[in-house]
């Protein structure tokens, strides 16, 4: 809902592909099976992610081979879907063009694009507005991704970032936002001990694309100064209706899911258990989404003093 709500709000001009997901009661042959989250995928086409067809048909000359494109970044570089290890050492995974349907061509076209995008983001002239990482990377698009993973306090937000890049249009562009699964609170671990997530940006709170500080993009990002100061600008403008989005949403979820929330704790009582890596919850489902309600209040407050700041921690 987040980042629904930047897009209709002077976001993207591409208006990216937000997943919409609904919650549904499962039955198998008139058994009860449970409340589940059914979402949308994400996958190249005119009303989802509206990026240019390329395929072997397609060919790789010149006029078609700059797009489209949609890739994502990857912790882990032997995980099997790791395509290829940018310049500073973190996989990225190609989600379009499909490896069964591709030429190599076209790989090695985007796979160049990206390293000479991340050589500019970490050369001397990195923050100029004209040569540095602007001329390969979309701010907006940039600054709505980090607004989101920030409210949600997505603690890996940053590891698994979305990225897709229209034909001859000569920058990336960030999402869509998918799985925060890690966020408001649950996971408790800690990545960086000076860092406590509960008080700093996850950008040096969260997991980091490669581990550390001196090869994570966003990291990177943070250290210029105008970018902050436009992070900062545009949370103002749209944290009351980011705040009011969420809040109506759990109210929402409160109001007409009660009957299945129950129906789904009879079948299935884990209301009380703790995750791997999740604190313990509420005692019961209506607490539980206080918890998220206070969260959603004393992180929204928070952001406006961690955007001031460069390391992202008061």
């Amino acid at each position: 809902c987040i980042a629904r709500y930047l897009t209709q709000v002077g976001g993207d001009k591409n208006k990216v592909f937000v997943p919409c997901s609904e919650f549904i009661n499962v039955y198998f042959k008139d058994n009860y099976q449970g409340l589940y989250q059914l979402t949308d995928h994400i996958e190249r086409d005119d009303s989802r992610v509206d990026v240019e067809k390329l395929d072997y048909e397609i060919g790789d000359t010149p006029d078609v081979i700059t797009g489209g494109y949609m890739l994502e970044t990857v912790i882990n570089i032997d995980n099997p879907s790791v395509h290829f290890s940018t310049n500073k050492g973190f996989g990225i995974d190609y989600k379009y063009p499909k490896k069964e349907d591709h030429r190599e061509s076209q790989y090695e076209y985007i796979k160049e694009f990206v390293n000479n995008a991340e050589d500019i983001l970490y050369s001397e002239l990195f923050d100029d507005k004209e040569e540095g990482w602007r001329r390969y990377f979309d701010e907006q698009s940039l600054i709505d991704y980090i607004i989101t993973k920030e409210i949600a306090g997505d603690v890996d937000g940053y590891v698994s970032t979305r990225l897709y890049k229209k034909r001859n249009d000569e920058k990336l562009y960030f999402g869509p936002v998918w799985d925060i699964d890690k966020g408001w609170g649950n996971d408790n671990r800690n990545p960086f001990p000076q860092y406590p997530p509960s008080l700093s940006l996850m950008i040096f709170g969260g997991f980091r694309m490669c581990g550390k500080t001196e090869t994570d993009w966003f990291c990177r990002f943070w250290q210029d100064v105008e970018f902050r100061n436009a992070v900062l600008k545009r949370y103002l403008q749209v944290k009351e209706g980011v705040t009011t989005v969420i809040l109506s949403e759990i109210d929402r979820c409160e109001r007409t899911m009660g009957k299945s929330i129950r129906a789904n704790f009879e079948k299935w009582p884990f209301n009380e258990q703790a995750s791997e890596f999740a604190s313990q919850p509420a005692m019961d489902y209506a607490s539980e989404l206080n918890v998220l309600r206070e969260r959603t209040v004393n992180r929204v407050a928070l952001l406006e003093k961690l955007f001031e700041y460069c390391d992202g921690v008061q």
